[in-house]
């Protein structure tokens, strides 16, 4: 079912926006890692989360639910053999993580953050060190989309005299992808929510395009009388 809905919004995003530029025109898929240990993981406070990031292009000529399936067979073809390239990274200064990542990819979002101190200053003048040339290609490789969806989850949906009808996940959103996608199932039910940007700027046109998309959504999947023009802010 999460292939169908992130191929359906996809689709929905073409119809109201258009087609994603030529280099996010690839998506990223997580995954539960628990499934392909070879020794029991034992109870931790987190998600074992990786991720396969691939080529993917919806194709208009063909119908909504043969987009589906070639998606979902994708999927499932590269989970099966999960990369290990980032098990293979030798040591290095745990520094250089917050430059790559930090320092240098925001330097062109917030410029006036790196004039507060002598050291950021230095930092940023130095566009010759490896952080910003990182940064650079770093850019292009932001997929279109990133469904981040976890799934069924093994908890009791009664507490007593409370019921869990449903849950809501909402991932962190970035100016970089223009769709992120938060997915989470309990009982029956599976919840998605899409999650993007609002600045003030941009008045009521995005909200109302992500609207528009959402709808769209619901009607390729079949539940046109879902559709409605609510919004969480």
């Amino acid at each position: 079912m999460g292939s169908a809905v992130t191929a359906a919004v996809i689709a929905a995003y073409t119809d109201v926006i258009g087609p994603f530029k030529k280099k996010q025109k690839q998506i990223s898929i997580p995954f539960d890692l628990r499934r392909h240990t070879t020794k029991q993981i034992g109870d931790v406070f987190c998600f074992c989360a990786g991720a396969s990031q691939f080529p993917y292009n919806y194709d208009g000529q063909k119908s909504f639910w043969e987009n589906a399936s070639v998606l979902n067979k994708e999927i499932h073809k590269r989970v099966k053999k999960l990369d290990s390239s980032g098990l293979e990274i030798p040591e290095f200064d745990p520094a250089l993580i917050d430059a790559l990542t930090c320092f240098a990819t925001f330097k062109k979002l917030l410029p006036e953050a790196y004039t507060k101190t002598k050291n950021l200053e230095d930092f940023s003048n130095d566009t010759k060190n490896v952080s910003f040339s990182f940064a650079e290609k770093y850019e292009n490789m932001f997929p279109g989309i990133i469904p981040s969806n976890l799934g069924r989850l093994d908890i009791p949906e009664t507490y007593g005299d409370l019921r869990i009808n449903r849950m809501i996940f909402l991932p962190a959103w970035s100016d970089s992808v223009p769709l992120i996608l938060g997915g989470i199932s309990i009982g029956d039910k599976m919840v998605f929510s899409i999650n993007y940007p609002y600045h003030k700027d941009m008045g009521d046109s995005t909200t109302h395009k992500m609207i528009q998309i959402r709808n769209n959504t619901l009607k390729y999947l079949g539940f046109p009388n879902k559709t409605n023009d609510i919004v969480m802010n």
